[in-house]
């Protein structure tokens, strides 16, 4: 895929969606061009595959399923982990950022977690926290 014909990305893939990003798209009018290459030259699709062959119409001949751009936040959680500690009723939530400003960006994080499928019940406090956009962040909840 290119955006004004600069180079945004490549997936060679028949079972997952191809994403990409875009960063730092100006306002205005702009260019998208895809290309579709169905050869198998780099498909390794195992012997007497049936996934990609004519006489079972499995040569897909473009693009299937849903097309579309999206606008995103400029700031955004792209990775959350949830550590879990059951013995000391507390956890470890790991955030990771996409920050597609030149700037660090501050930001406020609020966590609280709440029991609910368990006749003892345990409700945490509010953890809340200022954190850069530049670093991976831990947060505890006790």
């Amino acid at each position: 895929m290119w955006v004004d014909e600069i180079e945004s990305g490549k997936c060679n893939s028949l079972s997952t969606p191809h994403e990409f990003v875009i960063k730092n798209l100006t306002p205005g009018k702009h260019t998208i061009t895809i290309r579709v290459d169905n050869s198998i030259k780099d498909m390794n699709v195992g012997p007497d595959s049936h996934s990609v062959a004519d006489h079972t119409q499995g040569n897909w001949n473009g693009i299937i399923g849903k097309m579309f751009a999206e606008v995103l936040p400029h700031v955004q959680i792209t990775n959350i982990q949830i550590y879990p500690d059951v013995k000391n009723k507390s956890a470890v939530a790991k955030f990771s950022f996409l920050n597609s400003t030149r700037t660090d960006q501050k930001i406020l994080i609020q966590l609280s977690a709440k029991s609910f499928n368990s006749s003892k019940q345990h409700q945490t406090k509010k953890s809340q926290n200022h954190f850069s956009s530049k670093q991976t962040t831990l947060l505890y909840l006790k």
